[in-house]
Formats: structure tokens, sequence, C-alpha cells
């Protein structure tokens, strides 16, 4: 997540449905990874400093790249 984005944007980046994203989104809000705010029909999700921390060290170990698969 970049600074904010919503459950559908979630589900998107990540090609799931966006029910499995707030799924995900709910086990990350209650480790007190992100927080998620309600706007009208549209919940938007942002990364805490806590949840920011273990992307960093991705980041640094040069691990922050989804891994692509093999062509048939």
């Amino acid at each position: 997540m970049a600074d904010c984005c919503t459950t559908t944007e979630l589900a998107r980046r990540l090609s799931i449905s966006p029910a499995g994203a707030s799924q995900h989104a709910t086990v990350l809000r209650q480790a007190n990874l992100i927080t998620s705010r309600r706007h009208r029909n549209t919940v938007h999700h942002s990364l805490t400093p806590l949840g920011i921390r273990p992307l960093q060290k991705l980041q640094k170990r040069g691990l922050n790249r989804r891994p692509t698969l093999p062509k048939p």
C-alpha cells in the first residue's frame, strides 16, 4: 500500500477478491499494521509506523519485488 488505498484497490494489487482483501485488512488492522477509516461506502487503509518498518527492511534487502512466474 502506498499512502492510502481502498479495499478494492488492495484487492486489485494483490489479485484477490475484495472480500479476501477485506479479510486480510482485518488481520493487518488487528495487528496494528494498518489503520482503516470509512468514508461513505468506501474504506481507506493506511500503513501505521509499525506496518512500515517491515516493508523498509525488505526494501533494504531488495526483497520488495513480486516474484514472477516462468512463462510456459
